[in-house]
């Protein structure tokens, strides 16, 4: 691709963002979607870099931002939390097919 600035990827840095290469297809690239995964988690850790050197700064200045940015970071780390538990179950209903349904019964019944 021709980019301007150009980007510079070393094969380290290719291997990190596609986790090994596990999101990579049988020739070594990422599909669209893969390649949206990936540019999402790399903007989530920009995002987080700029927060925590923000709340760095905030702090240096006596400002109170820092605190808002700090209550911002622990509700991206909560979102995160969330993301990865939902995921798990989804991944627990589908392997387990009819006994998700036979777990949400029994989870309806104990609330009684």
């Amino acid at each position: 691709m021709q980019f301007k600035p150009v980007v510079h990827l070393s094969e380290e840095d290719f291997d990190i963002m596609t986790h090994n290469r596990a999101l990579c297809n049988a020739k070594g690239h990422l599909t669209l979607a893969e390649f949206e995964s990936v540019m999402r988690d790399q903007l989530k850790l920009f995002v987080q870099r700029q927060m925590a050197q923000g709340m760095v700064s905030a702090h240096a200045a006596g400002s109170q931002i820092g605190d808002v940015l700090f209550v911002l970071k622990l509700l991206m780390i909560t979102l995160e939390d969330l993301k990865a538990i939902a995921l798990d179950e989804v991944e627990g209903s589908q392997q387990g097919g009819g006994d998700a349904a036979a777990g949400a019964g029994g989870a309806e019944g104990g609330g009684s």
